[in-house]
């Protein structure tokens, strides 16, 4: 059904003419004492392949790249949340449903490992619900990093 989905997207031009959301895996809570290792290892992948889809022409959105360098840096940010982790993820995700919202994506590609994140989970039962293609990373780009 992925293959059928990329098919029909390039078919359609989308690869060109549109924006695409990057779901990739990101928090590991449970892992606790190596999360923030984890979170900056996960955004240093996230940007690799964030990297290697622009090369390959597509037009990439990806939240963890926009999101990281302001939750990692702003402990402002952790006391408006709630003053807890969890608190400041929930805030961080609000604020990228609010760009699923407003922001006319063609589709979602998945980065692999979505599968065991909440998040992408959230963020692909949105696309599914708006019947826009969904394509997973690795048919996309040759290689991985």
């Amino acid at each position: 059904m992925v293959n059928e989905m990329l098919k029909q997207a390039i078919e359609q031009g989308l690869k060109d003419k549109g924006l695409w959301y990057f779901g990739h895996p990101y928090t590991c809570y449970d892992i606790v004492p190596q999360k923030y290792l984890i979170q900056e290892a996960q955004y240093q992948l996230c940007l690799q392949r964030t990297i290697k889809l622009i090369e390959a022409g597509w037009t990439v959105f990806s939240p963890i790249i926009h999101s990281h360098p302001i939750q990692s840096n702003s402990l402002g940010l952790l006391r408006h949340s709630g003053r807890d982790d969890m608190s400041l993820h929930r805030f961080m995700m609000n604020i990228d449903l609010v760009i699923l919202k407003e922001t006319n994506f063609c589709g979602l590609i998945l980065a692999p490992g979505w599968e065991g994140s909440k998040g992408c989970h959230t963020e692909q039962e949105i696309f599914v619900n708006e019947s826009k293609p969904i394509l997973n990373y690795a048919d996309l780009v040759v290689t991985d990093v």
